[in-house]
Protein backbone atom coordinates (compact mmCIF):
# COMPACT_ATOMS: atom_id res chain seq x y z
CA UNK A 1 0.00 0.00 0.00
CA UNK A 2 1.48 3.51 -1.05
CA UNK A 3 1.14 6.24 1.11
CA UNK A 4 1.23 9.76 -0.54
CA UNK A 5 2.40 12.77 1.86
CA UNK A 6 0.84 16.36 1.08
CA UNK A 7 3.43 19.31 1.24
CA UNK A 8 1.68 22.12 2.78
CA UNK A 9 2.54 25.58 3.27
CA UNK A 10 2.83 26.65 7.34
CA UNK A 11 2.05 29.82 8.98
CA UNK A 12 5.61 30.16 10.90
CA UNK A 13 3.15 30.05 14.24
CA UNK A 14 2.38 26.39 12.96
CA UNK A 15 5.80 25.01 13.52
CA UNK A 16 5.36 23.15 15.92
CA UNK A 17 2.28 21.51 14.39
CA UNK A 18 4.48 20.22 11.17
CA UNK A 19 7.23 18.71 13.78
CA UNK A 20 4.31 17.00 14.97
CA UNK A 21 2.68 16.12 12.12
CA UNK A 22 6.50 14.59 10.53
CA UNK A 23 6.95 12.24 13.38
CA UNK A 24 6.20 8.49 11.62
CA UNK A 25 7.04 5.46 14.53
CA UNK A 26 9.20 3.56 12.41
CA UNK A 27 10.56 0.22 13.55
CA UNK A 28 14.21 0.50 14.69
CA UNK A 29 15.03 -2.54 12.60
CA UNK A 30 14.18 -0.12 9.29
CA UNK A 31 10.73 -2.16 8.81
CA UNK A 32 6.88 -1.03 8.15
CA UNK A 33 5.57 2.10 10.45
CA UNK A 34 4.25 1.25 13.86
CA UNK A 35 0.70 0.90 14.53
CA UNK A 36 -0.11 3.91 16.32
CA UNK A 37 -0.87 2.27 20.16
CA UNK A 38 -2.94 3.91 22.68
CA UNK A 39 -0.01 5.67 24.76
CA UNK A 40 0.99 7.74 21.52
CA UNK A 41 -3.28 8.48 20.78
CA UNK A 42 -3.44 9.91 24.30
CA UNK A 43 -0.25 11.89 23.60
CA UNK A 44 -0.89 12.81 20.19
CA UNK A 45 -5.08 14.11 21.48
CA UNK A 46 -3.00 16.20 24.19
CA UNK A 47 -0.45 17.84 21.86
CA UNK A 48 -3.09 18.73 19.26
CA UNK A 49 -5.41 20.28 22.23
CA UNK A 50 -1.99 22.41 23.16
CA UNK A 51 -1.88 23.25 19.53
CA UNK A 52 -5.26 24.42 19.80
CA UNK A 53 -4.55 26.13 22.70
CA UNK A 54 -1.20 28.10 21.26
CA UNK A 55 -3.30 28.98 17.83
CA UNK A 56 -6.52 30.53 19.58
CA UNK A 57 -4.09 32.64 21.49
CA UNK A 58 -1.30 33.85 19.64
CA UNK A 59 -1.55 35.98 16.08
CA UNK A 60 0.18 34.46 13.14
CA UNK A 61 3.79 35.13 12.98
CA UNK A 62 4.45 35.20 16.67
CA UNK A 63 7.32 32.29 15.86
CA UNK A 64 9.03 34.14 13.09
CA UNK A 65 8.73 37.75 15.32
CA UNK A 66 9.89 35.77 18.72
CA UNK A 67 13.23 34.63 16.69
CA UNK A 68 13.94 38.17 15.31
CA UNK A 69 12.81 40.36 18.25
CA UNK A 70 12.93 37.80 21.51
CA UNK A 71 15.81 35.37 21.05
CA UNK A 72 16.04 34.60 24.40
CA UNK A 73 12.29 33.35 24.32
CA UNK A 74 12.31 31.78 20.89
CA UNK A 75 15.54 29.72 22.85
CA UNK A 76 13.13 28.56 25.55
CA UNK A 77 10.74 28.08 23.52
CA UNK A 78 12.71 25.80 21.31
CA UNK A 79 13.96 23.54 24.62
CA UNK A 80 10.79 23.20 25.78
CA UNK A 81 10.05 21.71 22.40
CA UNK A 82 12.77 19.32 22.71
CA UNK A 83 11.64 18.51 26.54
CA UNK A 84 8.29 17.69 25.51
CA UNK A 85 9.38 15.67 22.68
CA UNK A 86 12.01 13.82 24.68
CA UNK A 87 9.13 12.95 27.65
CA UNK A 88 6.94 11.64 24.67
CA UNK A 89 9.51 9.06 23.00
CA UNK A 90 10.26 7.94 26.64
CA UNK A 91 6.81 7.56 27.89
CA UNK A 92 6.36 5.77 24.49
CA UNK A 93 9.37 3.66 25.43
CA UNK A 94 8.10 2.84 28.52
CA UNK A 95 4.82 1.97 27.50
CA UNK A 96 5.89 -0.77 25.08
CA UNK A 97 7.93 -2.39 28.19
CA UNK A 98 4.14 -2.34 30.05
CA UNK A 99 2.59 -3.74 26.92
CA UNK A 100 5.58 -6.42 26.95
CA UNK A 101 5.00 -6.94 30.71
CA UNK A 102 1.35 -7.70 30.13
CA UNK A 103 2.35 -10.35 27.81
CA UNK A 104 4.72 -12.02 29.70
CA UNK A 105 2.33 -12.44 32.95
CA UNK A 106 -0.24 -13.68 30.46
CA UNK A 107 1.97 -15.73 28.97
CA UNK A 108 3.14 -17.30 31.87
CA UNK A 109 -0.72 -17.70 33.23
CA UNK A 110 -0.96 -19.49 29.76
CA UNK A 111 2.17 -22.31 30.64
CA UNK A 112 0.51 -22.77 34.28
CA UNK A 113 -2.95 -23.66 32.79
CA UNK A 114 -0.90 -25.94 30.36
CA UNK A 115 1.32 -27.34 32.97
CA UNK A 116 -2.11 -28.12 35.31
CA UNK A 117 -3.55 -29.95 32.11
CA UNK A 118 -0.70 -32.20 32.01
CA UNK A 119 -0.43 -33.07 35.01
CA UNK A 120 -3.88 -32.93 36.37
CA UNK A 121 -2.61 -31.38 39.38
CA UNK A 122 -5.42 -29.52 40.19
CA UNK A 123 -8.79 -27.17 39.09
CA UNK A 124 -8.28 -24.18 36.64
CA UNK A 125 -8.25 -21.10 37.63
CA UNK A 126 -11.09 -18.99 35.70
CA UNK A 127 -11.01 -15.37 34.77
CA UNK A 128 -14.07 -13.32 36.68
Amino acid sequence: METREEVIELEPLDMMTHLVFSIRARPRDGGREAVMNAMDRVLRDDLNQLLDRIASSTRAGVARASGRHLPDVRVRLDEAEARLSAKRDLLLEHYAEWQAALEACEDLWAVAQLELEETSAGGTRRAA
